[in-house]
């Protein structure tokens, strides 16, 4: 595991997890296994913190660099995927009882914020028109 995180080309796989523990948290959401789902949801968002900033720290410090053909292979939009990931799930328990006035909405239109410039440049189109399109559900009085 830790050859894998330390390689550039398959470093960026470990964004699965973020972007899977979001999908299976708003499905427990669903299924109104809501504390479950919040729970996942926060161990998601530590996820994406801790990786979001490991992943491109170890592609950019690392030594090995591969070349730009072995590089682009795809892995890479697995970031976006994980950022928008984590504002779809948070802009679906915005409205919780539980979670803290107006966090969630902000953490979702911050993250929702964050993968927009990238979309672009990766093109992780798909994920990043449904975080859009959570934030259409969330109350305007939750932020500023």
């Amino acid at each position: 595991m830790r050859a894998d995180f330390t390689t550039p080309t398959r470093c960026f796989r470990f964004l699965t997890v973020v972007a899977g523990s979001a999908v299976l948290g708003e499905r427990l959401y669903d299924a109104r296994f809501e504390t479950a789902a919040l729970v996942l949801l926060a161990v998601t968002a530590l996820g994406w913190l801790v990786l979001g900033y490991a992943v491109p720290a170890v592609v950019m410090l690392g030594s090995a660099k591969p070349g730009l053909a072995v590089a682009a292979d795809g892995t890479r939009l697995l970031w976006v995927v994980a950022t928008e990931s984590i504002s779809t799930a948070a802009a679906q328990v915005a409205d919780h009882p539980e979670v803290p006035t107006g966090l969630a909405a902000r953490a979702a239109v911050a993250t929702w914020a964050i993968g927009v410039p990238y979309w672009i440049i990766m093109g992780a189109t798909a994920i990043t028109v449904l975080a859009g399109s959570r934030l259409l559900w969330l109350d305007p009085a939750q932020y500023p």
